[in-house]
C-alpha cells in the first residue's frame, strides 16, 4: 500500500463521499465535498478533482467539477488550468516542506476553507479575509502578508540581505541589521526561517520579480 492509499484510509471516513482515482502516473481524489459549518448547518457541496501528481513534494490541484464556480480569474480559477487557487504561491510552497503534509491537511487547510470563501462571494459579493491580485502582484503581496511586512521596498531590502547572507553572522541577541534597532530574535529571525525553508531559489525568483517592476 502506497503513502497516498494509507492516507485516503485517513480520510475516507471523514470525507465519504470521496473516492481514490489511480490514474496511469498520478493518483486523484474525486467525489463530492460538503460545506458544514462548526454549528453543524450545512452550507453547500461541491464535486472536486483532486490532483495529487508528485504529491507530497508538490502541491496538490483542485478542480470543481460540479460548475457552481464561474471559471474566471475573478472567482481564483486558474484561467490556463481551470484549477482553483486556494492559498498565495508563498505558503504552497511552506506547505509541500511540512514533513507532515498529507492529503487531509489539504482538505482541511486549503479545499474546505476555498469553498466556504466562494459560498461566502456569492452571499456578499466579498472575499472574507480580503485577497491577492492576480499573477505577480499578488505573489508579491502573498509574501508581504507572510513575512508581516509593509511594503515592496522592506521586503527588496530583507530578499537581499538575505541572498547576501548577512544574516547568518547575526546572533539572537544581537541588533536585528534592518535597522529597527530591535534584537534578532525579535525582529526579523522568523522571517529569516520562512526565507530558509522556501529557498534560495525561489527566494531569488522573488528578487528578479520585484526588481523587473522598478
Amino acid at each position: 500500500m502506497t503513502r497516498i492509499e494509507k492516507q485516503y484510509k485517513e480520510i475516507e471516513k471523514v470525507f465519504p463521499k470521496l473516492k481514490l482515482v489511480k490514474g496511469n502516473s498520478f493518483f486523484s481524489i474525486q467525489g463530492t465535498i460538503e460545506i458544514i459549518d462548526k454549528e453543524r448547518t450545512f452550507w453547500d457541496s461541491f464535486d472536486v478533482d483532486i490532483k495529487l501528481k508528485n504529491f507530497p513534494s508538490s502541491f496538490p490541484q483542485l478542480f470543481e467539477t460540479s460548475n457552481k464556480i464561474p471559471k474566471v480569474a475573478d472567482r481564483h480559477i486558474y484561467t490556463d488550468t481551470g484549477a482553483c487557487c486556494v492559498c498565495g504561491y508563498p505558503q504552497m510552497i511552506l506547505a509541500t516542506k511540512r514533513s507532515n503534509f498529507t492529503i487531509k491537511h489539504y482538505i482541511d487547510e486549503y479545499v474546505i476553507p476555498c469553498f466556504a470563501n466562494q459560498i461566502y462571494f456569492e452571499k456578499t459579493g466579498k472575499w472574507k479575509n480580503g485577497e491577492y491580485s492576480h499573477g505577480d502582484k499578488g505573489i508579491v503581496e502573498a509574501y508581504l502578508d507572510l513575512l508581516k511586512l509593509n511594503n515592496e521596498k522592506e521586503l527588496l531590502v530583507i530578499i537581499q540581505d538575505y541572498l547576501l547572507k548577512k544574516y547568518n553572522i547575526v546572533g539572537r541577541n544581537d541588533k536585528c541589521i534592518c535597522g529597527s534597532n530591535r534584537k534578532y530574535k525579535k525582529c526579523c529571525a522568523d522571517r529569516i526561517q520562512i526565507l530558509n525553508t522556501i529557498g534560495e531559489n525561489e527566494v531569488a525568483k522573488l528578487k528578479e520579480n520585484l526588481n523587473d517592476k522598478k
